[in-house]
């Protein structure tokens, strides 16, 4: 039951990220400008879910102390905030 609650949690995690960034790029690609840009858009906003993933899952499932999994957290909750 134990692993079934870990993986439900990254599940969850991934599909917060998914749906943050499929808005993202839906945005993107709505906007009225060149399709070199809106790549590029598409591009960062993939990299920047890619980026919030990595510190959250390794702030969910990590064995590292507390302190080391609240910064990945907030760093994750900064990126969030500021990229997109």
């Amino acid at each position: 039951m134990e692993s079934l609650k870990k993986e439900a949690g990254s599940g969850i995690l991934m599909g917060i990220v998914g749906v943050l960034l499929l808005g993202a790029i839906i945005k993107t690609l709505a906007m009225p400008v060149s399709a070199a840009l809106k790549l590029g858009g598409v591009i960062f906003d993939i990299g920047v879910a890619g980026l919030a993933w990595v510190f959250l899952d390794e702030a969910i499932e990590s064995s590292e102390s507390d302190i080391y999994r609240a910064i990945l957290a907030i760093a994750a909750a900064i990126l969030v905030a500021f990229a997109w």
